[in-house]
C-alpha cells in the first residue's frame, strides 16, 4: 500500500492529541483530511476533531480492504459495494466535553456513497476505560439489520 501527497502536523503530548494538519491526497484512491484538538484523550476527552474522506474509485478502495483484511466479511462487502458506493464523500465530526471523571461525546458521520445519503450519530457518556457501557448508535431512517442473523 502506498500513500501520496501526505502532509501531517500532529502530536500526542501530555495526553493531548493535536491535529493541526492531516492530509493524504491518495491512499488507495481515498483523499483524507483531519484537524482538531482533544485534551486528556485517555481519561476525560475534551475537544473537537473534524475529518473528511472522499473516494472516486471504488475498485481501489475494495482492493485496499482486501489487502488489509484478506478473506474477511469487510473485504467481501467492499468488493461488491465499492464500485456502486462511489463517489464517496464522508464527513466525521467528533465533539467531546469533559464531565466529572468522564466525558460526554457525540460523533456524526454524514455524506454520500454513490446515490445513498448517510447520516449516523453516535453518543458516549461515561469513562473511556468503560466505553462499552457508555456508547450508543443511532442511524435515522435505517431499516436494515444491524446484527448477524
Amino acid at each position: 500500500m502506498t500513500a501520496g501527497g501526505v502532509d501531517v502536523d500532529a502530536r500526542l503530548e501530555g495526553g493531548t492529541l493535536g491535529l493541526d494538519r492531516f492530509r493524504v491526497r491518495d491512499l488507495a484512491g481515498a483523499a483524507i483530511t483531519a484537524s482538531g484538538r482533544i485534551v486528556d484523550v485517555a481519561r476525560a476527552p475534551d475537544g473537537r476533531i473534524e475529518a473528511s474522506v472522499s473516494v472516486e474509485d471504488g475498485k481501489a478502495a475494495a482492493q485496499l480492504a482486501a489487502d488489509l483484511l484478506p478473506e474477511s466479511r469487510t473485504a467481501a462487502l467492499a468488493a461488491v459495494a465499492g464500485p456502486v458506493a462511489t463517489p464517496l464523500r464522508l464527513r466525521v465530526e467528533l465533539d467531546a466535553r469533559a464531565k466529572g471523571e468522564g466525558t460526554v461525546a457525540a460523533a456524526v458521520l454524514s455524506g454520500t456513497a454513490g446515490a445513498t445519503q448517510i447520516e449516523t450519530r453516535m453518543a458516549f457518556e461515561g469513562r473511556v476505560d468503560r466505553w462499552r457501557d457508555a456508547a450508543s448508535i443511532s442511524m435515522p431512517g435505517w431499516r436494515g439489520r444491524t446484527a448477524p442473523g
